[in-house]
């Protein structure tokens, strides 16, 4: 019978530590889903803030070349 007793306490030993890891990892995992979003919600904000760029380079490109085509057809 004590052999049993001992047995059966090493398993709820066990146990108790399975149940500790597991709460541990489902913590570890909330942290990690956290930061994905945050990462995903700033390579959003970064990728608008990049075509924004690429606009304004666009809309300057576009008056540079109206500026040089107005230049050209000035007589001098």
């Amino acid at each position: 019978m004590a052999e049993l007793e001992r047995r059966v306490s090493s398993v709820e030993e066990h146990l108790a530590h399975i149940v500790a890891t597991l709460d541990t990892l489902a913590t570890n995992q909330n942290h990690l889903d956290e930061a994905l979003v945050t990462l995903t919600e700033a390579q959003i904000r970064n990728q608008e803030q990049f075509r924004e760029t690429d606009m304004r380079i666009a809309n300057l490109t576009s008056a540079i070349g109206q500026l040089e085509s107005e230049m050209r057809s000035r007589p001098n």
